[in-house]
Parts: structure tokens; C-alpha cells; sequence
């Protein structure tokens, strides 16, 4: 099984952190998650994962509450493509929602 992690930043002060094991085309687990600064601190803001043995997204709260969100996805595969994109395309929002929530 292949390993793969890597991260990236499309704007200071934020960074997408992408893991996932394959093998033969097939995804068997997968984190990505997006984290933002805040005050000088690093916070977990909205993460995709598979540690419960099926795809999630959980919403973290800056009271360290955590929504968890079953994905609607037939396969990890469809789960991980599902959440990259997610991240890639609306980590501006989840960054401006959590900075409203520490109002």
C-alpha cells in the first residue's frame, strides 16, 4: 500500500494537509483537512477524513465542539474527490465562517 501525504498554502495563514494510503487505484483511508490562523495560533477549521470506517466531514467549533457529517459517497475514492475538491474550492468560506464563530 502506497502512502501519500503532502500540503499546501493558497494564501498565508492557511493550509490544506492531504493523506491517503492506495493501492491498485483504490483509496483505503484519506484525511484532508484545512486550517487557518487565528491570533497567531493554528486551528482546525473543517476536515474530511476516514478513521471511523466510513467518509466524514467534521465541522470544527472554536469551542472545540465538532459536527460530524456522513458523506453521501459509494466508495473512498468517491469520498476523496468529493473533499479535495470541497477544500480547494470553498476553504475561503470555512475560513470566514470560523472567524465569525470567534466573534
Amino acid at each position: 500500500m502506497r502512502k501519500i501525504a503532502y500540503e499546501f498554502s493558497p494564501e498565508a495563514g492557511v493550509i490544506i494537509r492531504v493523506r491517503f494510503e492506495k493501492e491498485s487505484g483504490h483509496i483505503h483511508a484519506f484525511v484532508i483537512q484545512l486550517a487557518c490562523l487565528f491570533d497567531d495560533k493554528w486551528q482546525p477549521v473543517v476536515r474530511y477524513d476516514t478513521v471511523h470506517g466510513f467518509a466524514h466531514q467534521d465541522v470544527m467549533h472554536p469551542s472545540g465542539q465538532t459536527e460530524k457529517k456522513e458523506l453521501p459517497v459509494a466508495s473512498f475514492n468517491e469520498g476523496f474527490t468529493f473533499a479535495e475538491r470541497d477544500i480547494k474550492e470553498n476553504w475561503s468560506f470555512y475560513r470566514e465562517r470560523y472567524r465569525r464563530w470567534l466573534r
